[in-house]
């Protein structure tokens, strides 16, 4: 096994985890833990195309993309541009 491997596999299990939260900020939390956890992945393992993805989606804000759409009975529809 690889020094990346563990890392690799935290990094999986830490976006595993992201699916089972029920709350908007532990699924803040473990998904920028994820994405660091695979960038380190990508550096130990010199998987260039995962480093450089993760290192340039760490630094785009979580609502780049997308708009809220406010509906008649108050609900917000979240859409990508």
């Amino acid at each position: 096994m690889t020094p990346a491997a563990p890392v690799g596999y935290l990094a999986a299990g830490l976006v595993f985890a992201t699916f089972c939260t029920k709350r908007m900020v532990t699924l803040r939390a473990l998904a920028i833990t994820s994405n660091i956890a695979f960038i380190g992945y990508g550096y130990l393992g010199e998987l260039w195309p995962i480093l450089i993805l993760h290192a340039r989606s760490r630094w785009v804000p979580p609502t780049r993309g997308s708009i809220a759409i406010p509906l008649t009975d108050g609900d917000l529809v979240i859409r990508g541009l």
